[in-house]
């Protein structure tokens, strides 16, 4: 599906490489998208506050050690 907020172009001096910028149009939502981003951290943090973060995420981590989605995930054995 293409929107239109993103422009591919492979360079002629570097054709495995791919260059990606925003064009106008995405370039005129990055403003809302900033906004929505501090609304959704600014939830979280109140959504947290209070809570034992490090215990979650040591309890979330152990979870998904071992899932299939630990690779994707980033999440290691360590």
């Amino acid at each position: 599906m293409d929107a239109g907020l993103v422009q591919r172009r492979i360079p002629s001096d570097d054709r495995r490489r791919v260059e990606l910028t925003l064009t106008p149009r995405g370039r005129a939502l990055t403003s809302e998208i900033i906004q929505a981003q501090q609304s959704m951290l600014a939830w979280g943090a109140e959504a947290l506050a209070g809570h034992d973060v490090p215990a979650v995420l040591a309890a979330l981590h152990a979870i998904l050690r071992d899932s299939p989605l630990a690779d994707v995930l980033g999440v290691t054995s360590e």
